[in-house]
């Protein structure tokens, strides 16, 4: 087993030192928090839909919900 290629919070992404999680749900997140309406729409009306806090977005929903038609 290859345990250099190993993912570690080591390499993870940094800003001003401190490691950050990237991706869909941070930039969704973002886009949420900036007003942005082609994110803030879809976001509220899936949770909405499945009767949630915001804050499901934080767990294994947010990284796995599906914001389509």
């Amino acid at each position: 087993m290859d345990k250099e290629g190993k993912y570690s919070w080591i390499k993870a992404s940094r800003f001003k030192g401190r490691a950050m999680e990237v991706g869909p749900l941070a930039r969704f997140i973002i886009g949420y928090a900036s007003g942005k309406e082609d994110f803030k729409e879809p976001i509220q009306r899936a949770l909405s839909r499945l009767e949630l806090s915001f804050e499901a977005m934080f767990s294994t929903l947010g990284r796995t919900l599906w914001l389509g038609p």
